[in-house]
Order: structure tokens, then C-alpha cells, then sequence
């Protein structure tokens, strides 16, 4: 964020009373262990969040005030060699890059710093050779983007007038760096806008916005003039599924623009929200689980009257509901991500003043939500992700106390229902939306407390009578799973459904169904759903168990288990589709005894060719009676 926005923001802040927004009780973050944990000082960085070393379990990193990079594990703990000591200048600091700069399949650390310097350390906290790079002003953060699909990757910062493009050893890449008409704004974001599969980088300096190819040269149609200045990264998304990427981007004067690929605006934009100045990144996602994206934009982080959040179709129609006017100061990027556990994304912003607020898609505020933080003073983004790995999802927040909180959120962790989860929209901050606008799970399982809570999603419908629940066993005998009637549910107003199964054994499998009954007497079933009761941890018959490193450049491991009889074998596949559903690559195909294993994928296709960045989706199917296990993977080149 623009140093003299934030101090702007601060002295408002200090002496403007404002009343909660909106109003609601208060509900106390359930906070995991070891957290919050202290981490300097001042943090204007945004967290991020990924398995740093590659041991299956994910790591938050924060740069505070004072240059210091602190990386700490799930329970709050600091990683060895942390904090890392950079440079003995204090200032505001760019929020840290986690990826695989030098192959290793290790995530290395990239972070701006006020001494005019990009740092890269490693997991160790020790810089890599060739670093830090000196640059000709102090960097406004950086990306990192795959723009050859063999050499690496490569790294892209704007600082001052010039926009910088470097190997991953600190070399600077031929073309770069790219010189603008006025300092940048703000961090650069990459993508491929016009559909060849070549990135482009887009940054903003003044009021104009630039686009530059591989080479380093502007691109056809930019740079493009806004009707005031731009003081925050663009975001990228193909908004209207046409293969091409729009860029995202809002001015102080409070409007809110997309351009095409070309550099045009894009019809029914730009839209207003109000008099506030739009400083933070807008957000994307799909809310509804229908295939068309929300944008989401919010105004006010220097504004008297509190802040405005606006959710616009991809034509600049506003939501239902929307916009929403914040009596509070918002000086922090909107993210989406479902942290009710309904399987849809909410939006969320956090408000200076420490208070972290959940809207629905109708812009009803989420149940269970204000909640109030332990520290204030927040400009930075928050981060969404299941930092202990319990498949729940928990919500990182840093602020200018020192504090860094992780708390638990009341949904199981699935990564497509968070489309927009941290600063820039992944730890590579690109700013680009990697995955098409897809429908959500509406029936899932979990286990808590040893019993099986099931939750479901359905809008509410006059001629639906209410829903059965049905629970089986398998024979093993006839190998065919036996179903009774568990449990009717009755139609509610509100489109979240929950039932919690409590006649449940450790170590038993149980299947589940359930039935939507209509007063026609139609029934439509979803499921079954297979799940093992384990003491308080699930984990699916037959299943994908975890993929990682997720998102992936080079190659991905994808764990899964067989089950069945002692020495019983299974014909198992594991296949690879796309967002579409279009099969690119069966991986496994053969019989498999009931054990652990482990696949991996290249990210190419049944003939060997590299297929495009993206979301795709691994299956795993075994057997006959088992039901399909699936889990999204993400990959950027």
C-alpha cells in the first residue's frame, strides 16, 4: 500500500470514533494452539501460507517493519534460522512470495525491502547466491511467474520508474528492466492476457496502466489512461470464459475498471462505489456454484465515513445486496473463502480497527461473524488455508500490534470453495485467477467429537418437502452396502443444512446418502459417501489423501489410499481432467492390494505435451463399491 495512504489512514483512524460495522455481536476467534505468536513489529506485509520444506505441513511467513522475515510452524513455533535478518533499515515491506526458485522442490523466500533490495532466502533463512538483487528504488513487491516453461521460474517487481524481470538467480532477463512514465503504484500482477500461452505483466504508475510482453516491450493497445491514479496492483481473471484475461484495477476516485486484453474497457464499466478511493487489490470468485464470477471491490482506507464493498457481475452489474457500506476503516485487500462450512465462498475483509467480517453473497453478514482480533491497526491482507492440517480451515491475520493470529473457521478445508484466499491470490502474488468458475461439493462428510457430521447446500425451494438421510454398511459377504433410514430433515429458509451422526464406531465404515424429496414425489439422491470413524480424524475409503507440493510447477505427489481385504486387489486409476471435465491423463490403471501409495504427475498430458496453467482435478476410483475420491490441484507455470 502507498506509504502516505497508510500514514493518511493511520491519523484518521486515531482521531475519527467510528461505530462497528455492521452491527452484530461479537464472537471470539477460537484461536490453535501456539497462536497468536508475536512477530516483531508494524506488519504491513500481507502472510503467506505453504509447506515451505516440503514435509507436509505448511509454514506462515510475515515480514515486519523492522526487515525481519519471520517463518513460523503450525503451532506458532519460529522455523529454525528465523527470523531472518535482512537489512538493518526499517520501512514498509512487500508481503513475501513463497516458491521454488532454485528446483530444488524446497519453496524458497522473496520479499522486497525498504533498502531498495529483493531478498531470496532459503528454508534455512539463508539468501540464495546471486542475492539479494540492488534495485534503483525501493520495490513495491514482486511476482514470479513461469515464462518459459524450462529454464525456471522468473521474477518480476516494479521499483520506482522501471519494472524489473530477473532469472531466479538474480540475472536480469533480456529486455528488462521495463521503464514507465511515473513510479509504479504498486506490485506488478502476471498472467496471459490475449490467450498465446506468454505471460504478461501488468502494473499500474499514476493513473495509467501498462501491459508488457516476454520481451519487455509494451504490448498492443497499452499502456491505457484511468480517470485518476491507480495506488494498487491490478487483478487478472477471465471474467466472461472467453479464453482471454481482464484486468481488474480501481482508482482513487472511487471507480472501479476492467479492461479487456486489448486495453479497452470492458462494457458496463467502469462502475463507482461511492466517493471512497478503491487502494486494495478486488478479489474473484465464483459464489454461487453456477459458472459466472463475482468481482469484488472495496473503497474507504483513507475515507471519514467508513468503506464500501462492492460485488459486481462480470457486465459491472452490482449483486443483490451490494453495495455494502462499512462504517469502519478498511485499508486491506477483500479475499473469498468459505469459512462456514456451507461450500461456498464468503467475502471477507478486515477492518483497521481489528475486526474481521464475513458477508454471504446476498451481503447478509455470515453467522457467527464480526469477529474481534487480538491486535488493530490492520492494513495488510489476511490468508485463508488449513495451517495444522486437521482439514479445517484456519485464518491467518497480521497487524501493526506485532501480532500474527491463526484461528480456526467453522468449514472443512477444501480448496475450491477459497477462490481468492490470501493477498494477490496465491503465494506466487501474481494477482491472476488460475481457476474457472466451478460448482461447489453440496454434500460433505467430516468427522468431529468420534461422530459424522454431514453438511449440505441447496437454495430454498417452495415445493421441496425436506431431505432423508440414509446410512449404510457393507456385507462383506455379498460386498454390497446395506442402507437404512437415519434421520429426515426438514426444509429450512436458509440454503445451509447440517446433521451430526453420533452412532458411530472408531475404525468402521459407514456410507451415506441423501435424498432432496419433492411434493411430485421426485427424489433426487446424492452421495454415497464413504467414511471411516477415527477418533476424531477422517479420511475416505479408497482415497486421495493429500497432494502436494499444491499449487505445483514441475511435479505434484499425489497420495492415496487402497482399501479392501487383506490381500484382496482392487483395480484402482488415477486420472487427471481438467476445470471442464475433459480427461488429460490416466496416471494409474491397475490392481492394487489395500496399502499406501504414491503417484506423481509432470503436468503433461497422455501424449507428453505440457498442458496450461490452471486448476485441474485428480481422481481416484477403486473398485465397484467404493464412491469416487477427488481433490483439486493447481498449477502454475
Amino acid at each position: 500500500m502507498d506509504t502516505r495512504i497508510h500514514i493518511m489512514a493511520a491519523i484518521l483512524c486515531a482521531v475519527v470514533v467510528m461505530a462497528s460495522a455492521p452491527t452484530a455481536t461479537w464472537a471470539e476467534p477460537r484461536y490453535l494452539d501456539g497462536w497468536p505468536a508475536a512477530a516483531g513489529s508494524y506488519h504491513d506485509s500481507s502472510p503467506a501460507v505453504a509447506d515451505v520444506d516440503g514435509d507436509g505441513r505448511r509454514e506462515v511467513a510475515v515480514v515486519a517493519w523492522d526487515g525481519r522475515l519471520h517463518l513460523f510452524d503450525s503451532r506458532g513455533r519460529p522455523v529454525a534460522g528465523f527470523p531472518a535478518t535482512t537489512a538493518a533499515r526499517s520501512g514498509e515491506r512487500s508481503s513475501p512470495v513463497m516458491a521454488d526458485l532454485d528446483g530444488d522442490k524446497k519453496l524458497e523466500l522473496l520479499f522486497g525491502s525498504a533498502d531498495g533490495r529483493l531478498y531470496a532466502l532459503d528454508r534455512n533463512g539463508s539468501p540464495l547466491p546471486g542475492w539479494p538483487r540492488e534495485l534503483a528504488a525501493v520495490p513495491a513487491g514482486p511476482a514470479v511467474q513461469d515464462f518459459t516453461s524450462y529454464r525456471g521460474l522468473e521474477i518480476f517487481a516494479a521499483a520506482g520508474k522501471y519494472v524489473y524481470g530477473l532469472h531466479a538467480n538474480g540475472t536480469a532477463i533480456g529486455g528488462w528492466p521495463a521503464r514507465l512514465s511515473e513510479e509504479a503504484s504498486g506490485p506488478p500482477a502476471v498472467g496471459d492476457l490475449d490467450g498465446d500461452r506468454r505471460p504478461e505483466v501488468i502494473v499500474a504508475s499514476g493513473a495509467e496502466v501498462s501491459a508488457f510482453t516476454t520481451s519487455g516491450a509494451l504490448a498492443p493497445g497499452w499502456p491505457v489512461t484511468l480517470d485518476a491514479k491507480v495506488v494498487c496492483a491490478p487483478t487478472l481473471a477471465d471474467v466472461n470464459g472467453d479464453g482471454r484475461t481482464e484486468v481488474l484495477l480501481g482508482t482513487t476516485a472511487g471507480s472501479a475498471y476492467v479492461l479487456e486484453w486489448d486495453g479497452s474497457v470492458r462494457a458496463g464499466w467502469p462502475q463507482k462505489l461511492g466517493s471512497t478511493p478503491i487502494t486494495a487489490p478486488a478479489a474473484v470468485g465464483d459464489l454461487d456454484g453456477r459458472g459466472e464470477l463475482t468481482l469484488v471491490f472495496v473503497g474507504g482506507a483513507t475515507h471519514l465515513r467508513g468503506a464500501n464493498l462492492g460485488a459486481f457481475t462480470a457486465d459491472g452489474r452490482p449483486r443483490p445486496g451490494f453495495p455494502k457500506h462499512v462504517s469502519r476503516t478498511i485499508a486491506a485487500a477483500p479475499l473469498l473463502a468459505d469459512v462456514d462450512g456451507d461450500g461456498f465462498p464468503e467475502i471477507l475483509v478486515v477492518t483497521y480497527h481489528g475486526s474481521l467480517i464475513a458477508f454471504e453473497k446476498t451481503g447478509a453478514v455470515t453467522s457467527g461473524f464480526p469477529s474481534k482480533l487480538r491486535g488493530s491497526g490492520i492494513t495488510s491482507t489476511p490468508a485463508v488455508s488449513d495451517v495444522d492440517d486437521d482439514g479445517f480451515t484456519d485464518v491467518v491475520v497480521a497487524s501493526q500490534d506485532g501480532y500474527l493470529e491463526v484461528f480456526a473457521a467453522d468449514s472443512a478445508y477444501e480448496p475450491t470453495a477459497h477462490p481468492w484466499p490470501m493477498y494477490a491470490g496465491n503465494h506466487w502474488r501474481t494477482g491472476k485467477y488460475l481457476g474457472a468458475a466451478a460448482k461447489r461439493q453440496t454434500f460433505a462428510l467430516s468427522v468431529r467429537s468420534g461422530g459424522v457430521y454431514l453438511r449440505w447446500r441447496a437454495d430454498p425451494r417452495d415445493d421441496r418437502v425436506g431431505w432423508t438421510i440414509q446410512k449404510g454398511l457393507k456385507d462383506f459377504v455379498t460386498g454390497k452396502v446395506l442402507y437404512y433410514e437415519l434421520a429426515a430433515v426438514e426444509e429450512q429458509p436458509t440454503s445451509s443444512y447440517s446433521y451430526r451422526d453420533e452412532q458411530v464406531e472408531e475404525g468402521t465404515v459407514y456410507y451415506y446418502k441423501l435424498e432432496e424429496r419433492f411434493t411430485s414425489g421426485k427424489v433426487h439422491t446424492y452421495g454415497p459417501k464413504a467414511i471411516r470413524a477415527t477418533g476424531g480424524a477422517a479420511h475416505a475409503v479408497s482415497a486421495i489423501t493429500r497432494c502436494y507440493p499444491n499449487p505445483f510447477t514441475a511435479q505434484i505427489s499425489i497420495a492415496y489410499e487402497v482399501g479392501g481385504s487383506e490381500n484382496e486387489t482392487t483395480t484402482t486409476t488415477i486420472s487427471i481432467y481438467d476445470i471442464s471435465g475433459k480427461l488429460i491423463r490416466n496416471l494409474v490403471h491397475e490392481n492394487k492390494t489395500p496399502g499406501k501409495y504414491i503417484a506423481e504427475w509432470d503436468g503433461t498430458d497422455a501424449g507428453g505435451a505440457p498442458v496450461a496453467s490452471g486448476v485441474y482435478l485428480t481422481t481416484l476410483r477403486a473398485g465397484k463399491n467404493s464412491p469416487p475420491s477427488s481433490k483439486t490441484i493447481v498449477l502454475i507455470r
